[in-house]
């Protein structure tokens, strides 16, 4: 239990960032993570959103290696900004391609090569799901920390405290706090007592945490918020979202731990996904259940007239309770994540015509309202759980072409 309250310390405290890349995550084959952990199950798996990868794989597990020429403009955002950085400014790049464990890599930088392994790194935002084991240490970029008015806390059994910012964990050892310009100070993992945030300094801390936290508890219930503290060993104290009440969650009831965007943040995130790329023919064997059971999927449109507006042919409804339990499963779904935006009602979507029913839409280059990360079960399905506390109508896009509709009231 302690080597979860140390890592776990990683996803709550504060981070006043603007881009998506609050962590980089260290694994113990070698393996680098930038992004954040999305989710942890305790003891079991650690869910990793990376928008950068560099990865050691064994060759044997490597098939149809090919270089491959790719224009710089039309890679991610996070690949142009790294050839930007190493000044290079060819409009094409040398990249490679190759099938992995029976799924196609493309658009991998090859870093180095062996007869036993091949070293990449990938530019693709993807979730990793890793082995809870398999996590050596934990480092906070705190460059995208300094503005921040809200500090970590650590106390340590001796009746002291450490205020600062935490900046990396080495897994059930240490843990490294940046107290000013000059000063750092490891601790010893066994010295802490409790970990927590102080949001004295500002009016609404929801105003300043790109992420929140959601817990998932073992009676089945979602609790999403901040976490403020945590005793070590003990519990968990958590602001809600719904109420801005605090709420003191015991360790042993805690199935797990998520992190999803905050709609509130001051500076939203941009966080691009795959999810909108997929074929149109993509979710044509997809079976989605909705708290148990199996729902119909609406046709999702693009309206000919508004660039990236989509709209929604509403045929099946589900409604749920504001902040309530919400459990998609998913067979035969290949992506790693859920897209959810909210709608709103245009009465004229077709600008060039008479229609006046009213059409629910989405504008599909904005953020999302909410993104979660699909766990793989044991029978190959794959699962997402969260709540949405604001009233209203949204869809969960399992494709391009098609969604679930939920409404919340």
């Amino acid at each position: 239990m302690r080597k979860l309250s140390i890592l776990s310390c990683a996803i709550v405290l504060c981070m006043g960032a603007v881009a998506q890349d609050f962590e980089t995550i260290y694994t113990s084959a070698g393996n680098i993570y930038t992004g954040y952990i999305s989710e942890q199950i305790p003891g079991s798996t650690v869910s990793v959103y990376a928008s950068e990868t560099t990865l050691t794989l064994a060759m044997n597990d490597i098939q149809n290696l090919r270089d491959e020429y790719r224009q710089v403009d039309h890679l991610s955002p996070t690949a142009q900004q790294y050839f930007k950085s190493i000044g290079d400014s060819s409009a094409y790049v040398k990249l490679c391609s190759f099938d992995y464990q029976g799924a196609v890599v493309d658009d991998a930088l090859l870093v180095n090569q062996t007869n036993d392994s091949l070293h990449v790194r990938l530019f693709t935002p993807k979730t990793y799901r890793l082995a809870w084991k398999e996590i050596h240490k934990v480092q906070k970029n705190i460059t995208s920390n300094t503005s921040s008015p809200i500090l970590d806390v650590v106390a340590l059994k001796d009746g002291s405290e450490l205020r600062g910012r935490v900046i990396e964990q080495v897994m059930g050892k240490t843990l490294t706090i940046h107290q000013n310009d000059t000063t750092q100070t490891t601790i010893s993992a066994s010295n802490i007592s409790s970990l927590r945030i102080d949001i004295s300094a500002v009016e609404d801390a929801f105003n300043h945490m790109p992420l929140l936290d959601v817990l998932a508890l073992k009676n089945d219930s979602v609790l999403s918020g901040i976490v403020l503290s945590r005793m070590m060993g003990k519990h968990i104290t958590i602001l809600l979202a719904d109420n801005h009440q605090e709420k003191i969650i015991p360790l042993t009831e805690i199935r797990s731990y998520q992190k999803i965007q905050n709609p509130n943040y001051e500076n939203p995130i941009i966080v691009q996904d795959t999810i909108l790329t997929a074929s149109a023919d993509s979710a044509e064997n997809v079976v989605v259940s909705l708290n148990g059971s199996v729902i119909d999927m609406d046709r999702i449109y693009k309206c000919k007239d508004l660039e990236s507006t989509m709209y929604v042919l509403v045929r099946n409804t589900n409604t749920v309770k504001p902040a309530d339990s919400v459990s998609v499963s998913l067979h035969n779904y290949t992506a790693d994540s859920l897209v959810i935006y909210k709608l709103h009602e245009h009465k004229n979507v077709f600008q060039k015509s008479t229609a006046t029913s009213a059409f629910p839409t989405f504008d599909c280059n904005e953020d999302p309202y909410l993104r979660c990360v699909c766990i793989s079960k044991e029978d190959g399905e794959k699962e997402a759980k969260f709540a949405l506390q604001d009233k209203g109508k949204y869809i969960v896009l399992i494709d391009e072409t098609k969604g679930i509709i939920i409404n919340i009231e």
